[in-house]
């Protein structure tokens, strides 16, 4: 599916198409995937690059990619101990 959108021009004035593009892509699917709307996989795909660059540009826009109430965070910590 293609979606056309009207933009100011003042918003992509220093800026190539295919940059803001890319960018638009990215911000795109991390406010998705920050929204639970999308997967990481899913977010990745969206964004047009592999999981663990997306992984990292989530990271630096301080969006969390493990999200475990403390609930599983300790069933998981029992469950290393018992493998130790």
């Amino acid at each position: 599916m293609n979606i056309t959108l009207e933009l100011p021009d003042t918003l992509v004035q220093d800026k190539d198409l295919t940059e803001f593009e890319t960018e638009f892509k990215l911000n795109n699917a991390m406010m998705m995937y920050r929204q639970g709307k999308v997967s990481l996989s899913k977010g990745a795909a969206l964004a047009n690059m592999n999981i663990y660059a997306f992984i990292s540009e989530c990271k630096t826009n301080e969006i969390p990619v493990i999200d475990y109430d403390e609930g599983e965070l300790q069933s998981e910590l029992e469950s290393l101990k018992k493998d130790f």
